[in-house]
């Protein structure tokens, strides 16, 4: 096969032309100076130096960029130099203690280090993700003497490290997660800690077990879980819920419940092919529960403040105890109240959801119940 190009023609002569008007306007534009400020460096100093400085205890005198630099080296020669390395670290973390000029931004690099260390350590990561080692191991004994007399301040971010140290770590950072109140990747934040860390992870695998166990309901407790939801993946989640629908066996609308099972309605609700079978009834039974709670709570409130008439007492009593037999399959319920009832019952509603009846000629508070094959409806006015 024979490929013929074309050729390319370039005319002899070519024309002398040069920029003329362009070199015309860099004569007339005005000079001008950008005024950028200037920063003078000094260069980096041999790693003798370095250790000269540390060895004399002049920790003052090292730049950032000489301690990351010092602490890859580091690395490297303390297996040749181990008394050497020992005794720098234990003036370096003397040296935190004393609060000299770059301590807290060296202890924030070193807690980095050894948490990055540790869970290398334990095979968490890839050596690819985090090379290894990142520290050296005279800086971790050196560490741990440290944490005997640290300040308070520090405290949480010793206990982190020295979890992430020990065994079943996701478990129990998992359960320093709900003590604190914080999501795992919140915890390690507070404790200026890698967020980047696999244990965030893992931890959230277990705070469903965390919440069973400890038999949690208030509402610091369940604000927590719920933000724990939110930083899962679709897989983790599923699997928290599993854990908390069939699990949990007291009362499900115990204290501050009710916003958990409110955010399990409204995520899984239209989903329920998604969980298993005992999870499926778990969670029809607590929204049927939930929203007979409502109901007894609007029922309440019209007694004690809306002064019904005996005959009307008795039968709002009546139905609300009949329907009280049917409460697992209450799908959704609706609160309707008329503007006047509204008004009067008006705090004492609290975080109850209650709709104002528009177009009711009657005054007459209206209870909708959804069975999801037919809908009934509770008057609670004279015209029962």
């Amino acid at each position: 096969m024979t490929v013929e190009f074309s050729s390319i023609k370039i005319p002899s002569n070519q024309p002398d032309e040069t920029p003329n008007k362009l070199h015309l306007v860099s004569k007339i534009s005005p000079k001008f100076s950008l005024n950028l400020p200037r920063f003078e460096t000094s260069l980096l100093r041999f790693i003798d130096e370095i250790i000269a400085d540390l060895e004399s205890q002049n920790i003052d005198k090292l730049t950032k960029i000489e301690w990351i630099y010092y602490l890859w080296i580091q690395t490297q020669w303390e297996h040749e130099y181990p008394e050497k390395s020992k005794k720098i670290s234990q003036i370096i973390w003397q040296g935190i203690s004393e609060d000299f000029l770059l301590a807290d931004w060296l202890k924030q690099l070193l807690f980095w280090r050894i948490g990055l260390y540790y869970q290398s350590k334990k095979e968490l990561v890839t050596s690819q993700n985090i090379p290894f080692p990142v520290i050296a191991e005279s800086l971790i004994t050196a560490f741990l003497d440290w944490s005997l007399t640290a300040t308070s301040g520090d405290a949480l971010s010793i206990q982190i490290l020295k979890t992430i140290s020990q065994g079943e770590i996701d478990y129990e950072i998992a359960n320093l997660s709900w003590k604190y109140g914080k999501t795992p990747q919140e915890l390690l934040e507070k404790a200026q800690l890698p967020v980047s860390l696999p244990v965030i992870e893992l931890t959230l695998n277990c705070v469903g077990q965390i919440f069973v166990k400890n038999n949690v309901s208030d509402r610091s407790g369940v604000e927590w879980m719920l933000r724990c939801l939110q930083q899962m993946s679709p897989q983790q989640k599923l699997a928290t819920v599993e854990i908390l629908l069939t699990q949990i066996s007291d009362d499900v609308l115990k204290n501050h419940r009710p916003k958990l099972i409110e955010w399990l309605k409204d995520e899984y609700s239209t989903q329920l092919d998604q969980l298993s079978e005992p999870a499926q009834n778990s969670l029809n039974r607590w929204i049927g529960a939930l929203n007979y709670h409502y109901i007894q709570r609007l029922i309440d409130l019209i007694l004690r403040f809306l002064q019904p008439t005996e005959f009307d007492r008795k039968q709002l009593e009546e139905r609300q105890n009949f329907w009280g037999n049917y409460s697992d399959s209450i799908r959704r319920v609706r609160l309707l109240l008329p503007q006047s009832s509204f008004d009067r019952l008006g705090y004492q509603r609290g975080d109850l959801s209650c709709d104002i009846f528009k177009t009711c000629p009657n005054e007459t508070e209206v209870i909708i119940l959804d069975f999801g094959i037919f809908c009934d409806r509770i008057f609670a006015g004279s015209w029962l």
